[in-house]
Formats: C-alpha cells, structure tokens, sequence
C-alpha cells in the first residue's frame, strides 16, 4: 500500500487563474523568508494543512512554549484583477527528508494545485556559492517559452545543472498536471541566510505576478522563518 500524505482543508477558496508558490526550508532560507514575507505583507489566509509520513520525527516551541510539529500549509491572497492570477503560497518548517518522501510531497502538492486549477507553479531557492555577485544573481528554469523571454529581457541567468528538493521536483512534475513551470534561485554565500537573495527574487516575483510586493520589515519576515523552522532559540 502506498504511504500517503495527510491533507485537511479549512476552507475551499475560490480563485482566479491562480499561481503556486513554493517556499519550504532549503538553502540560505530564501525561500522560507520570500514567502512568508509575502503572506505577511497580504495577510494570506491558511486553507490547508499537509503532514507527510517523511517529515523528520522533531517538534520544535514557539515563542508561546507550544510544540510545532513539522507540517506544509497552503495560504491563498485574492490578488488585484491586473495581477497574473490569485495566489497560492506553500510555506511549511520541513521538507520531506528522503528521495521517495520527496516525491510523494510534490505528487500531493501538485494534485492540490490541479484541483485549484492552478496555470503555473513557482519554486524557489537558494543557490549557493563561496562569492556571490552584489546584487546577488538570480538565476531561472521554466517549461514555458514566454516566461524564459521574459526573464532574459529583466536580466536573469538561465540555470543549468540540477536543481534538489521539493523546488526542483515540484518544477520537474508540473507539466506531467499540464502546468507551467518556473523555478528562480538566488545566489547564497555558502552556510548563509539569504536575506539579499530574497529580497532580489522578490522583484522577479513583482515583475513576473505583475504585483507589487512591499519589501520593508524584510528582517522581521526572517525572525518569523528562524521561529518556525528552529524554534525559539
């Protein structure tokens, strides 16, 4: 029998033309701080819970002395009618932690994305290296022509190489679910946060979405990730 993931829903939203965005722990944390940053600054409301059977078996406290076991949710913002669509983010404090695990995740979070008819999904990430450019670069993938012109004509770098974790995965599998795939990852010095590499995929994010995306209290974001994935410390 095949070990699945645990979904609950909290509200069943009704969306327009809506886009995924991923923002789970991985490198330099900048995905966690992009988009807890941007459910910060909508006021996203949670929908939806995910616990996957691969999480790692650890519970972390919160500033209230309360355990947080590791769980991926779904938040949706009801974005302006010139925006590219409404949004979905997915921000969580874990990843699933083996390769099957992996898998199994994407296959759950897409088939959610399906059933929302969602027309792109977005991941994100660090990308990390010893010397990173000031500004950092932020390097793309997509399955779609229009988004890669559009990405070179704003200066980003075509990625190449491979891309591990749920940003890759997610990305790799859309067009299997008929979706659009981007990937966009930010230069991290290496055993750093990303706070400059998110805050540059930020301003892809506004140019891309075609939505403005506030970026002060940028570090108040990132406490919020540091609570969330490490506990209080």
């Amino acid at each position: 029998m095949k070990i699945r993931s645990l979904v609950k829903f909290f509200d069943m939203p009704k969306l327009e033309n809506p886009i995924l965005v991923e923002g789970l722990p991985g490198v330099g944390l900048v995905a966690s701080l992009v988009v807890r940053h941007i459910i910060g600054k909508f006021k996203a409301n949670r929908f939806c819970d995910i616990k996957s059977p691969f999480f790692k078996p650890v519970a972390v406290v919160d500033r209230s002395g309360r355990l947080k076991t590791p769980i991926n949710s779904l938040y949706y913002i009801k974005t302006p009618s010139e925006a590219r669509g409404d949004l979905i983010v997915l921000y969580g404090n874990s990843q699933a932690t083996t390769f099957i695990g992996q898998n199994e995740l994407s296959e759950t979070i897409l088939d959610l994305a399906f059933k929302f008819e969602c027309i792109a999904i977005v991941t994100l990430g660090g990308l990390s290296t010893l010397t990173p450019s000031s500004p950092p670069k932020v390097y793309y993938t997509t399955n779609h022509p229009e988004y890669a012109l559009m990405f070179e004509k704003i200066g980003l770098r075509r990625l190449s190489g491979r891309v591990y974790g749920m940003a890759g995965t997610l990305v790799g599998l859309a067009k299997f679910k008929g979706m659009q795939g981007v990937c966009l990852l930010g230069e991290v010095k290496s055993g750093e946060i990303g706070r400059e590499a998110a805050r540059e995929i930020i301003k892809v994010l506004s140019v891309f979405l075609n939505l403005h995306i506030d970026l002060s209290n940028l570090e108040e974001s990132l406490d919020h990730v540091r609570e969330d994935v490490f506990g209080l410390i």
